[in-house]
């Protein structure tokens, strides 16, 4: 049994609960009922001793975790590893250790921390850091003198980022000087001159959010899926800071690049056939056949023509984006958007829900 493959190792996991629960360990199932499992690290030992040893991580949510005893929980990892053990013991090359540890879990979905790309964090902080200066020197706060050259830096970097993400940033004044002979003219009181920040920005931040906004959510949990986690963070990341043709393909390269990737992580040509329906073999780098052939096994029959086409047009779309010279960033976007609502299906399918 290949246990790096999570269609494998999920089937694996459910015959350990169900055969714990048969024994009626009633205390282990309730602990595994809601627990995130997932292989921790793998150490290959069959040079030398024929066996590969695997970690296997349980986390467990912490007030579940903290009404057992430290003894209760070692005899569980005991319990579990030993049945893990004598399930696979016909081939004799498989040796387990769970670890139990706790963990903060949410009841009604676990979801992947969002992925906010570094440009769109440090951007905002750096609006908020000019936003908080220019109040604070009209406002009895902070001497110019000791803040000025700190507010000069990041409002050159401020405009320099928001032109190239073609976000409105209309904060003309260069200094704090600039923005003294302002206020001192015009607003005479306190809240006149906050009033006035807060309208100066309004539109970089609005834009700031609609830019956000272009993203396609992940719905799903891609925690033990970690290439695939990088490489959807940095779809998402590269996608807010492309400006340009090339920028536009890169991202097609990469939604090419996770869709193989996601296919051989799902993809067994021992379950789902090394053939597809023409009788043509699966290559690896096959991402439309691997999705294919997997989808008519774990559909158990509801495989059918708006899947093969949505697969088909989903690969044809980031390869059009890849090679057209004329790409644009609604090109990009609706390639982006196409191969995570992908990912979010095929995350569906394997419960990371």
């Amino acid at each position: 049994m290949n246990y790096e493959n999570p269609a494998e190792f999920s089937k694996f996991i459910d015959l350990v609960k169900l055969m714990l629960k048969e024994r009626g360990e009633d205390d282990i199932c309730n602990l595994l009922s809601d627990a995130n499992i997932k292989i921790a690290n793998i150490d290959d030992n069959t040079w030398f001793d024929g066996y590969i040893e695997y970690t296997i991580e349980v986390k467990v949510a912490v007030k579940k975790y903290s009404s057992y005893s430290k003894l209760q929980i070692e005899l569980f990892e005991t319990q579990i590893s030993d049945c893990m053990t004598e399930i696979t013991k016909v081939d004799g090359s498989s040796k387990f250790i769970t670890k139990i540890v706790p963990s903060i879990i949410t009841k009604e979905k676990e979801t992947i921390e969002e992925i906010v790309p570094p440009e769109y964090k440090e951007l905002r902080q750096n609006l908020d850091t000019i936003r908080n200066i220019m109040v604070s020197v009209a406002t009895g706060g902070e001497r110019i003198q000791n803040v000025n050259e700190r507010y000069q830096t990041i409002h050159v970097d401020v405009k320099s980022m928001c032109k190239k993400m073609g976000i409105p940033y209309n904060n003309t004044f260069d200094s704090l000087w600039d923005w003294y002979g302002k206020w001192k003219v015009d607003f005479p009181s306190y809240q006149e001159r906050r009033e006035f920040i807060r309208e100066l920005f309004t539109p970089t931040l609005t834009g700031l959010d609609n830019y956000r906004k272009n993203d396609v959510d992940v719905l799903v949990q891609l925690d033990d899926w970690g290439k695939i986690n990088r490489m959807v963070g940095k779809i998402r990341s590269n996608s807010l800071a492309a400006n340009d043709v090339e920028d536009f393909q890169s991202i097609g390269v990469l939604c090419r690049e996770v869709l193989v990737s996601l296919g051989q992580l799902v993809y067994n040509p021992a379950l789902h056939g090394e053939e597809d329906e023409t009788g043509t073999k699966i290559g690896k780098a096959d991402a439309e056949r691997m999705f294919l052939a997997y989808f008519k096994y774990k559909l158990s029959g509801k495989h059918n023509k708006e899947l093969r086409d949505y697969v088909k047009g989903v690969k044809g779309i980031a390869n059009q984006l890849t090679h057209k010279d004329t790409s644009t960033r609604k090109d990009m976007l609706l390639t982006v958007s196409m191969t995570l609502s992908l990912i979010n299906f095929i995350g569906i399918l394997e419960d990371k829900i």
